[in-house]
């Protein structure tokens, strides 16, 4: 679920600033079973649930999982292992779902969750969380950077409503706006 792309996408940036792949290589297996726990979760729309008994499609969630996909991703080329197809699959797969079912493109923002009826949760701007704060995941991801002009509208918007009232928020919000 989310967390599992939180923490590859993590360790990603450790190996990154430290280049410490011998981490990545005596933990290996322990890396591929958090990567697979993504698609294991994934559904056919692409969507990954939150937990195989909690069927809820969170935006953060997705995003984090797309980010994780990608890190893991970056993570078999530092140790000299050949992309996955699969991985690759599951990665385009999230994040067509998250693009196509989350987007709420008549309130230019995305919806912050599914159920499993197949009912979506409206944004709110003036909610903070999860309405508000999901709206910068896939700004933060990637998901949007070939789309400048809604990345840049939800950002903006996040901004002028939020920047100044952050600092009163929990840590991990906090460090992911930074």
């Amino acid at each position: 679920d989310g967390y599992a792309g939180m923490f590859l996408h993590l360790l990603r940036e450790y190996a990154l600033k430290t280049g410490d792949t011998a981490l990545l290589r005596d933990n290996w297996s322990k890396i591929e079973d958090i990567a697979a726990l993504i698609s294991v979760l994934q559904d056919r729309d692409g969507l990954t649930w939150a937990m195989p008994q909690y069927r809820v499609k969170y935006l953060m969630d997705n995003c984090e999982s797309y980010g994780g996909m990608a890190a893991y991703m970056a993570l078999r080329n530092m140790v000299g292992m050949e992309g996955s197809l699969q991985h690759r699959a599951t990665l385009i797969r999230i994040r067509k779902g998250i693009l196509e079912d989350l987007s709420d493109s008549g309130q230019n923002l995305f919806y912050w969750a599914i159920t499993e009826d197949g009912g979506k949760s409206p944004s709110d701007w003036n909610r903070f969380y999860p309405d508000a704060f999901a709206q910068i995941f896939p700004v933060y991801y990637g998901l949007l950077d070939d789309q400048v002009s809604v990345r840049n509208n939800l950002w903006g918007e996040f901004t002028r409503r939020y920047a100044g009232t952050i600092s009163g928020y929990p840590i991990e919000q906090r460090l992911l706006y930074g």
